[in-house]
């Protein structure tokens, strides 16, 4: 279950990031949901961090008029499905990782 957040601790910046959630979940939620309940919870905070971390990085860059909420969707669910993790980082060498594993199959 997702915290709530009074609008008025959050930056400009945050609010419309929360603007663009709902469409968000729109699209991340069906696209997990094949998974068990645990997982899809799992995979669902993910792809939303994931949005957060990209949408942030673009208003970082000074280009948040690029972002759309179906893209950044998109994006995060590839980045989901992947195994990819948010503040993370992936060692395919490593044979007893669930990625080291994939890459090796």
């Amino acid at each position: 279950m997702m915290a709530r957040i009074e609008a008025q601790e959050l930056v400009p910046w945050q609010q419309r990031f929360m603007v663009l959630l709902p469409t968000i979940l729109n699209y991340v939620l069906p696209a997990f949901r094949r998974l068990r309940p645990e997982a899809k919870g799992e995979a669902v905070q993910e792809a939303v961090a994931c949005t957060y971390v990209a949408y942030a990085r673009l208003v970082e860059r000074g280009k948040e008029r690029l972002a759309f909420a179906t893209v950044l969707a998109d994006h995060a669910i590839k980045h989901t499905r992947v195994g990819r993790q948010v503040g993370g980082h992936l060692n395919s060498n490593d044979r007893r990782s669930a990625y080291g594993q994939r890459r090796r199959q």
